[in-house]
């Protein structure tokens, strides 16, 4: 029994004693930034990466989906001005 306790004892002082040393290092992630590199998508990057890989949509499926993001915003944008009334900030 007194050897288990020993052994906790040994064991809770090593781990105690590496805390501060762990709590000191930088953190291993800066908002967009994981390990050194942008995880964020970037267009460019996305479409040459499609294209090497064989999977990029076609000029009329890319077409569509610009269609489709673009009319997306236009609502939005509508719907922003309506709740806007008659432009005053509206606090949300």
């Amino acid at each position: 029994m007194k050897l288990a306790v020993i052994a906790v004892q040994t064991l809770l002082a090593a781990l105690l004693a590496t805390a501060p040393a762990a709590m000191a290092q930088a953190p291993s992630r800066n908002g967009d930034v994981w390990d050194g590199r942008d995880h964020e998508p970037v267009p460019g990057v996305v479409h040459r990466e499609e294209r090497a890989a064989g999977i990029a949509p076609s000029t009329a499926q890319q077409r569509h989906e610009n269609a489709v993001v673009e009319h997306e915003a236009s609502k939005l944008i509508s719907k922003s001005q309506r709740d806007d009334g008659d432009g005053a900030s509206v606090s949300r």
